[in-house]
């Protein structure tokens, strides 16, 4: 899960024989409200304190948002994002509300773009708050609750997002407290949030009740849909399982078309999370295993509603526990909406491109076609094998892909530069269907010429009905050797007949590869193999080449 915004480790302080805080241990989640209660002289102050760099402590570790902090001043607990305000305020009476807010920070951004900007960015505050004081106010004027809010929005205008108030209701009426809460928690409404016990599934959290319900079990997942126009869902995951299981699922959960590709993700021996973040969503999932169970749950939520997104989830988190059970597999009768790019009904996130290549050498680097790789975010081999373009020739058409990690290919294409003759037999390996199946197909034709329709010796023609999927495939003659490689057809000028492709020549290939410094293998001889034995190489050699947005 997400780090803690705050965590204290092993505090101590004393002065002199007075022992103020003890092997103090603290974490407070982002989102969350945390309440430190005790005695008058029970050291709560001095805690806060430490934080807020007014004291060091004498031993002890804090850590903001994960990473280890050392706060020796008030400012530099400032720069870290925590404000504080003290239970005896910190203002100089005989100024205003706006000469207040900005004391201490004349270098700051606001004030050296004018008091101007400075009194907008207070009301900006003011309102998204609901802090609202009149600026030209002189505080000793004001209210003592009145004079609270001013000390709200000064460490908010110092960029804090971490807030400790000492002693922050003990200054306010009954009514200035209940406005307060209200305020605090006026982003929720709506949402309705309420304890959810799933009994399929073993599992009992809140939810935001007021926009999501119970729609279906698709085991491993409970799912509650959107009930309005919120575009907000939950699903719940339950299902028996080992390690090499709970491995399994965080690879699975990552290719699934709702959780954006982009985000951290986090996994340990019994844990993990996923976060993704796009234009169009902000999902979080979390799970874990134990005893023999993997449960956890998705968060989805439209992008650009992160107050609200944050506090749900915090609830959902912070309420998250276990009951009996897990979801029993034949609750999702099988139905029509069965699909290979499907995972328990919900789509798989799929490639904008699928094309074809081959492996050159036995580090599994391969050539393809330029337009496979065309403006792509990403590119895989074989779906999961990220890899990048070392080699791009856009005359010819090509392009060499290298794994981002080394693979062992069954086998590596070898070239045979010598002209063939018009009419033999040829075959084009490559997965005309995407992925849809697990091994490429051969597509037969013939050599119709060596030449291309104007006269190109780089390339030659083929009477074979080639699909895009088959783009960048090796084109073999019957001993195996490559041909050349499947061209993309063009798509400007004249319409040619569906079984005319074009093929890169193999020695224009190996010519272009070798002022790349890229050594390839040539053909040692041309003597047929069967048909059995022509397909088994075509698997070892082709590779599904994928374009990812």
């Amino acid at each position: 899960m997400d780090a803690p915004a705050i965590e204290l480790v092993g505090i101590n302080k004393s002065f002199g024989p007075v022992r103020a805080n003890h092997d103090i241990h603290m974490s407070v989640a982002p989102g969350t409200i945390h309440g430190i209660i005790g005695e008058n002289g029970a050291g709560k102050s001095t805690l806060m304190s430490i934080l807020y760099g007014f004291y060091q402590a004498d031993s002890g570790e804090i850590k903001i948002n994960g990473k280890p902090v050392k706060i020796s001043s008030s400012q530099e607990a400032i720069a870290l994002g925590i404000g504080m305000v003290h239970q005896h305020f910190m203002l100089v009476h005989n100024f205003s509300v706006l000469e207040n807010i900005i004391l201490g920070v004349e270098g700051g951004p606001f004030l050296g773009s004018g008091i101007a900007h400075a009194r907008k960015e207070l009301a900006r505050l003011e309102e998204e708050y609901a802090l609202e004081v009149d600026p030209e106010a002189i505080i000793e004027d004001l209210p003592v609750g009145i004079q609270q809010r001013v000390e709200i929005l000064k460490a908010l205008y110092r960029g804090a997002d971490i807030l400790i108030l000492d002693e922050p209701t003990g200054v306010l009426t009954t009514l200035q407290r209940a406005q307060a809460y209200a305020n605090y928690n006026a982003v929720l409404e709506g949402m309705d949030l309420a304890v959810v016990y799933d009994r399929q599934a073993g599992i009992a959290m809140q939810m935001p009740t007021g926009v999501v319900a119970f729609s279906e079990y698709s085991p491993p997942f409970a799912r509650y849909r959107p009930t309005g126009g919120l575009d907000v869902e939950v699903l719940l995951i339950s299902q028996e399982g080992n390690q090499d299981r709970f491995f399994g699922l965080y690879e699975i959960l990552q290719t699934l078309d709702m959780i954006p590709p982009e985000g951290p993700r986090e996994r340990s021996s019994n844990s993990f999370t996923i976060e993704g973040e796009d234009a169009r969503s902000h999902t979080y999932t979390f799970a874990r295993l134990a005893d023999g169970q993997i449960k956890g749950f998705t968060l989805i939520w439209p992008a650009g509603d992160e107050e609200r997104r944050g506090r749900v989830l915090a609830e959902m988190r912070a309420s998250f526990s276990l009951a009996e059970g897990v979801l029993d597999p034949s609750l999702a009768p099988a139905g029509e909406d069965q699909a290979v790019d499907l995972v328990s009904g919900l789509e798989v996130r799929k490639p904008i491109r699928e094309r074809s290549g081959f492996f050159i050498d036995q580090n599994g680097r391969a050539i393809t076609s330029a337009e496979a790789v065309a403006e792509c975010r990403e590119v895989t081999l074989d779906t999961e094998h990220p890899a990048q373009v070392v080699f791009l020739d856009e005359v010819l058409g090509l392009a060499v892909l290298e794994p981002l990690t080394p693979l062992a290919p069954l086998g590596v294409a070898a070239f045979q530069p010598a002209v063939p003759r018009i009419g033999n037999r040829v075959a084009v390996a490559g997965y005309p269907f995407g992925g849809v199946l697990a091994a490429p197909a051969l597509t037969f034709g013939q050599l119709a010429d060596i030449r291309g329709l104007n006269g190109e010796d780089t390339i030659k023609r083929l009477d074979l009905a080639a699909l895009p999927g088959d783009f960048g495939g090796p084109v073999m003659d019957d001993s195996g050797a490559l041909l050349g490689m499947m061209l993309a057809r063009a798509t400007d000028g004249p319409v040619l007949p569906g079984d005319v492709s074009f093929i890169a020549d193999a020695e224009a290939v190996i010519a272009t590869l070798q002022t790349a410094g890229i050594a390839v293998d040539i053909a040692s001889g041309s003597t047929p193999i069967s048909s059995a034995a022509l397909t088994r190489h075509a698997s070892d050699i082709t590779v599904l080449v994928s374009c990812w947005n």
